[in-house]
């Protein structure tokens, strides 16, 4: 097992998932219909000579196409007939209105254009739920509901059509549907839902940020609902007090959930990849915390990266510490080393070694996927695919394809490095040789020196000798996933995202310089302070995290705080709340998420269970059920530091 466990989790196809991760245009679907979709694919055939033998695999892979797109409305019609069947046996007047009217709209969409915010809803849900039965796997968002479902709510509610209630309930209908599916694990019995993202916020299309408006009504469902469902608020200057006031108010009340984006970074982060800013503004977030354009770029992310394994390979000539494995470069004995600099490119050299290796059952799995196991219909709501008669893993997308290594202790690994740094080379208070020796004995006779190295800096705590270490961990990491290509040239892209594998990759760790014991799970959420270590306030950590170059960490950097529900238990500290999340945006930050839960009531949840069937807690990009997590889970989420104010 140690042969994998340290080097990527093969997660998606393991559990037998699509690549998924991704948000579909559903607003072509909004818009043309499917009908008007195979009306494309129809055009873009007639352009093909089939007598051309070059045009072979494009025209079979829309003739695919067109099988899907029309499936669809067969199945919408299908619906239909069945709501048609329900409402002619029915006797209560009102459920017979109500069956009489789905009835006429699954037969209109989503094969055609959608008029009303109802006919809108459910050609999405349709739609949706065709994805999934095509390639089911979690994370397939549904991107900006309240940008592109604005202008048919607009028109509802000025005609009269709609109430702001009625609204407020097909929504909530939505949540309760997405809570119907589940991604089944073949081991343990846990699930993370869909992890179907819904972006709310940010910067308006047109700048008036009227759609707020729409944007609250999906906030006040979420009160109506709050299971696992996922919300997703973007963070922009233009965004009003009072849509981000409503938006702290529910992640207070739902205690564990609500994902906050920051535009100004993902923004930088978009641009950066090669994207322009107008399809930079239009990003949406899905699965645990992937940016992404919808219907114009898919970049789905790959496997866990276990990041201090490399520096246990810098700090033992190439070997795991625990099992003696030779997995990396030979850097020499540690013992030798003289100067940081050295460690710091015996680092360097183990990464650039053993993260490449990594990569090569990701492009083969990529090319699995999009071989046998194509996705027609999903493929049609990508720009590209259609044009190029490719699917959308196959380079459909082309060029603005990439994938996400979701890495595991970044914060680690800065926190290890800078220990060794201070302890060892600025200041001569062991040597290496010291360090390695405690190190091998996991710190058993070598307390004195496991009490000088958690004494060292560690991030979380606005100092520079620290923070500027982490970042360098991180750019280090994308200038080597920049030399790579995937699968269709697909590009490479950092995400410091630990998901749940702080505790699998720490079991298969040795003692490491930032003074956790072998075993001992890693640092959680992707950038947050190791659990416990920051301790100079909440200010002090998310000053830290603005220092990161997180521009250069594309695919998403998660950043879990917890506080105190008394924190924000009047309006002006919840004010406080929305200016600490205005600030954390403005410098720097990238995703941030909280727990609301104090550690009495979690300790009460542990005793006594039954009482908080419903207690959310934010594990990591994802919410779960307190009760329902494993002891060493639960005791994870309460070493998180407990901060009392803003």
């Amino acid at each position: 097992m140690e042969n994998f466990a340290w080097m990527q989790s093969s997660g998606n196809p393991s559990a037998g998932y699509y690549f998924a991760h991704c948000i579909p245009d559903y607003e072509i679907v909004l818009k043309k219909g499917i009908l008007g979709i195979i009306e494309d694919v129809d055009a873009r055939l007639a352009q093909l000579d089939p007598l051309d033998l070059g045009n072979k695999d494009a025209i079979i892979f829309l003739k695919a196409m067109k099988i899907s797109l029309a499936s669809v409305i067969v199945w919408a019609q299908h619906l239909s007939e069945e709501a048609t069947r329900q409402a002619e046996a029915c006797a209560d007047p009102q459920r017979k209105a109500e069956l009489e009217k789905i009835a006429a709209i699954c037969s209109k969409v989503p094969a055609n254009p959608a008029e009303t915010f109802y006919e809108a809803l459910q050609a999405v849900w349709i739609t949706y739920i065709a994805i999934m039965q095509e390639s089911w796997g979690p994370g397939v968002g549904f991107g900006r509901m309240d940008q592109y479902l604005y202008p048919y709510y607009r028109k509802d509610i000025d005609s009269g059509e709609i109430t702001q209630d009625g609204v407020k309930e097909l929504i909530a209908m939505l949540y309760l549907k997405l809570n119907e599916l589940v991604n089944p694990f073949p081991v343990g019995k846990s699930t993370a839902g869909t992890l179907s993202g819904i972006t709310l916020g940010g910067e308006s299309r047109d700048g008036t940020q009227q759609t707020e408006e729409l944007a609250i009504l999906f906030l006040e469902a979420e009160d109506m609902v709050a299971m696992i469902e996922d919300l997703v608020v973007r963070i922009h200057h233009s965004n009003s007090d009072a849509f981000l006031y409503r938006a702290c108010q529910l992640a207070t009340s739902v205690r564990g959930k609500i994902k906050f984006l920051c535009d100004e970074t993902v923004y930088k982060q978009q641009m950066n990849m090669g994207r322009t800013y107008a399809m930079a503004r239009e990003y949406g977030a899905t699965g645990c915390f992937i940016h992404t354009i919808p219907g114009k770029t898919h970049d789905p992310g790959t496997d866990a990266q276990n990041l201090p394994m490399m520096l246990e390979l810098a700090l033992n000539n190439g070997r795991t510490r625990l099992f003696g494995k030779k997995i990396g470069a030979e850097t020499g004995d540690p013992r030798n080393f003289q100067t940081y600099e050295e460690l710091w490119e015996a680092y360097k050299t183990q990464v650039a070694t053993v993260v490449p290796q990594c990569l090569i059952g990701v492009s083969y799995y990529q090319w699995l996927w999009a071989t046998q196991f194509p996705s027609p219909m999903m493929s049609a709501l990508f720009e590209g695919c259609i044009e190029r008669g490719r699917d959308v893993v196959d380079g459909g997308t082309a060029p603005y394809s990439s994938v996400g290594l979701w890495v595991t202790g970044t914060v680690n690994v800065g926190d290890s490095l800078a220990a060794v740094k201070k302890v060892v080379f600025d200041d001569k208070k062991i040597t290496m040789a010291q360090l390695i020796d405690a190190l091998d004995k996991n710190f058993e006779g070598y307390e004195d020196v496991l009490f000088l190295l958690k004494k060292a800096p560690k991030f979380g705590n606005d100092i520079d000798y620290v923070d500027n270490i982490v970042s360098d961990v991180i750019c280090n990491l994308a200038d080597e996933l920049e030399k790579i290509k995937g699968y269709a040239g697909r590009k490479y892209m950092m995400a410091a995202a630990t998901i749940g594998y702080n505790q699998a990759f720490g079991f298969f760790l040795g003692a490491s310089p930032d003074g956790r014991r072998a075993h001992e799970a890693l640092g959680e959420g992707g950038i947050s302070p190791h659990q416990g270590r920051n301790v100079s306030g909440a200010t002090a950590t998310t000053r830290s995290v603005a220092k990161l170059n997180l521009v250069r960490s594309a695919g998403g950097n998660v950043l879990n705080m917890k506080f105190d529900p008394s924190s924000v238990d009047t309006p002006a500290k919840m004010m406080n709340f929305v200016n600490f999340l205005r600030t954390f945006a403005s410098t720097g930050g990238d995703v941030i998420q909280f727990n609301m839960v104090s550690n009495e009531m979690l300790l009460d949840a542990q005793k006594h269970p039954e009482k908080y069937r419903d207690l959310l807690v934010r594990v990591a990009t994802y919410s779960a059920y307190f009760v329902e997590m494993d002891p060493m889970a639960q005791q994870e989420i309460i070493d998180r530091t407990t901060f009392g104010g803003f």
